[in-house]
């Protein structure tokens, strides 16, 4: 619908330039690729010379009615009137729009009584109908941020529930404007309205004419947004790779989880399905992750637990392109908001206390989920059942990540199949823990009921953690505002500048799998440190891009909005890294490197078949055999091997002074050291 309106925005442009915009706008918008049975019906307010050249099969229609909403019900009704069983009406100020939201409003409609794509500022772009709108619309409030919600309830009200498509921001005033500039750097959405960035490229060029040292910031800027989040994706993997690696050779693993994944995934590739001597029963019934088999196949090239710390490192580097392309999708045209978006997860101290400390299946969901929400935001539907299916074979509390992602993709999208995995998923969670977990246990505790006895002393099963936290919401309170757990929130929030607050309801799905985190009463997994975080990271940070794109649309808040997680993200990378204990790889670590010759002629002493007790930087070195145990346990097996000064997980270290006093009384002899490793034998 052409017009020489948009007063908000001519108010800051000369009128030749404000009206070659416009024309370009709507030049650009007459050639997209549509069906090729749609026809193009142009509705104006007034007579508007050189309509016939740009659109020459155009049926031109002058507007009748007194307000916006009667003008929209005009050219609707007189469109069908005219023979049209489908239309969709698309302003002329949203040029980079995909042709293919469109196509896909009018495909949606053989469904759908309604489709409508969602305006950035609270409005809506375009509005698909089936049949005649007459008065529906006539209480709606135009110009307003509530017009697409009141536009959706007043469908709803006269049986026509639209579909909400993905969201598209349009050019009313200067910031709408400054989004434009902003994405038209971009290639592919310069393609889509080629004259649109010619004619903002030529007022640039004439701005900048006299400051190469702006022009060639600006080329950074444009080379950032291209390829940004790529470069974030392979730095976050190169970094998480080496100091990971640097840890295992150093034999400084601060935990022997490494360890307990290699031995899993070594028996698993031999036969001996999810077997390990660190439990008493299945590893499926301490970790529900049969996804975890999949990634045990590698051991059939080489058994190595360098697969485990390769494969954990490359999905820290594909959640920052999937955290990009999500951005992408959901904040188009705002500024930098891919690279921005990869770098506030790179840097999330969420993602980066979780690197150092060896291999966890949570590694996956990062990227699992925000590659899903993506997904659900293109209506690649097939794709995001798929991903959600993948999210619960990682870990049974990847299957609350999946409830959220739901959520989320239902508040922010519309998704209606997101709505339908939220029960699923919670349900599965249920089941899996209730009644899956405690089958492949045999009847036997978890000791991760440990973790949540407070809520139920004495308890021997999450299922009696779980029941007493619902029927003691006080005490869940309390607990929630404990020392720990405030640190726990300041660590999920603060790093997001507390832009998640910003989501309404859509975070909401962040809270369960962020209280799986805060309700423990270990200290390291109730302040959210290591890899106890890793759960929430994804969907933290899309509800903190769904922030931001609720923002209103004022120049000092879609101005500040980034600098804001750009600092956030830094400073509670720094802040919260700094303070959180053994997560930094000294230089006395990595000097360990220089003694592995020496420890590894140590630990080939060993018999390849022989049971083995190790303290904790030892045991990803000798893991790959039946049977291994963290020592103190193990103590009176034929071997044990002991790095006094190196790391002991938290697990190990009450009675490791005094299992290793007793050594002596057992007959034990040390038979070989090196490196400040010495190995210890039975006779």
């Amino acid at each position: 619908m052409p017009s020489a309106g948009k007063t908000r925005l001519r108010a800051s442009l000369d009128g030749a330039t404000a009206d070659s915009l416009y024309q370009a706008f709507f030049a650009d918008i007459a050639t997209w690729r549509l069906p090729e049975d749609t026809s193009v019906f142009l509705a104006v307010t007034e007579p508007l010379d050189g309509l016939a050249a740009v659109v020459p099969d155009a049926t031109v229609h002058l507007q009748q009615g007194a307000d916006f909403g009667e003008r929209v019900a005009d050219a609707v009704d007189t469109a069908f009137s005219h023979g049209a069983d489908r239309v969709v009406i698309v302003g002329t100020d949203c040029p980079t729009l995909p042709a293919e939201t469109v196509a896909d409003c009018f495909a949606k409609l053989r469904r759908h009584r309604a489709t409508i794509v969602p305006a950035a500022d609270g409005g809506w772009i375009a509005l698909g109908l089936d049949r005649p709108i007459g008065d529906a619309l006539r209480a709606v409030p135009w110009s307003s941020d509530r017009t697409c919600r009141a536009t959706e309830r007043a469908l709803r009200r006269c049986g026509r529930r639209p579909l909400v498509l993905r969201p598209w921001y349009d050019i009313d005033d200067r910031p709408g404007l400054q989004v434009l500039r902003g994405e038209v750097r971009d290639r592919r959405a310069a393609e889509r309205a080629p004259r649109t960035a010619s004619v903002l490229s030529k007022q640039r060029a004439s701005a900048e004419s006299s400051n190469e040292q702006t022009r060639a910031r600006e080329r950074v800027l444009a080379w950032l947004d291209r390829h940004g989040p790529l470069l974030i994706a392979a730095v976050v993997t190169l970094v998480s790779f080496a100091v990971s690696a640097l840890r295992f050779y150093s034999f400084y693993m601060p935990a022997y989880d490494l360890g307990f994944f290699d031995q899993v995934a070594s028996n698993t590739a031999n036969g001996h399905l999810m077997l390990t001597t660190f439990l008493p029963y299945s590893f499926l019934g301490e970790h529900w992750s049969p996804s975890f088999g999949l990634i045990a196949q590698l051991y059939r090239i080489v058994q190595t637990p360098i697969w485990l710390i390769l494969v954990q490192s490359a999905a820290f580097g594909a959640a920052a392109i999937a955290a990009a392309r999500l951005a992408r999708v959901w904040l188009p045209g705002r500024p930098h908001a891919p690279v921005i978006a990869a770098f506030a997860l790179a840097v999330s101290p969420l993602l980066t206390t979780a690197a150092p400390v060896g291999f966890h299946t949570e590694a996956l969901t990062p990227a699992v989920a925000l590659f899903a929400l993506e997904a659900a935001a293109t209506r690649r539907r097939l794709r995001f059942v798929l991903l959600l299916v993948l999210l619960a074979a990682i870990k049974e509390d990847a299957l609350l990540v999946a409830a959220g992602v739901g959520w989320v993709a239902w508040r922010a999208d519309r998704e209606r199949l997101g709505l339908i995995a939220v029960p699923l998923a919670l349900a599965g969670f249920l089941v899996v823990v209730l009644f899956v977990m405690p089958f492949f246990r045999g009847g036997q505790p978890s000791d991760l009921a440990a973790s949540y006895s407070w809520l139920s002393p004495g308890s021997t099963s999450i299922g009696s953690d779980l029941r007493a936290g619902l029927t003691h919401p006080g005490a869940v309170l309390a607990h929630l505002v404990s020392a720990p757990a405030l640190r726990g929130w300041a660590v999920a929030l603060l790093p997001l500048a507390l832009l998640p607050l910003l989501s309404g309801w859509a975070v909401l799905g962040a809270v369960p799998p962020l209280l799986v985190a805060l309700l423990s009463d270990n200290p390291v997994q109730g302040s959210v440190q290591m890899q106890y975080g890793l759960e929430a990271a994804p969907l933290l940070l899309a509800c903190a891009l769904l922030g931001w794109r609720r923002m209103p649309p004022l120049p000092v808040l879609w101005r500040a909005a980034p600098a804001a997680l750009l600092a956030a993200a830094a400073a509670g990378y720094w802040i919260v890294v700094a303070t959180s204990g053994g997560q930094y790889l000294d230089p006395g670590e990595v000097a360990m490197i220089s003694k592995f010759s020496a420890i590894k002629a140590v630990l080939d002493h060993i018999p390849s078949n022989a049971p083995v007790a190790a303290s904790s930087g030892v045991v990803p070195h000798i893991s790959d055999r039946q049977e291994i145990f963290e020592f103190p346990g193990g103590l009176g097996l034929p071997y044990v091997v002991l790095d006094i000064k190196g790391p002991f997980s938290s697990e190990s270290r009450d009675g490791y002074a005094q299992a290793v006093a007793r050594m002596p009384g057992w007959h034990y002899r040390v038979i070989a050291s090196g490196g400040g490793v010495t190995l210890w034998k039975l006779p």
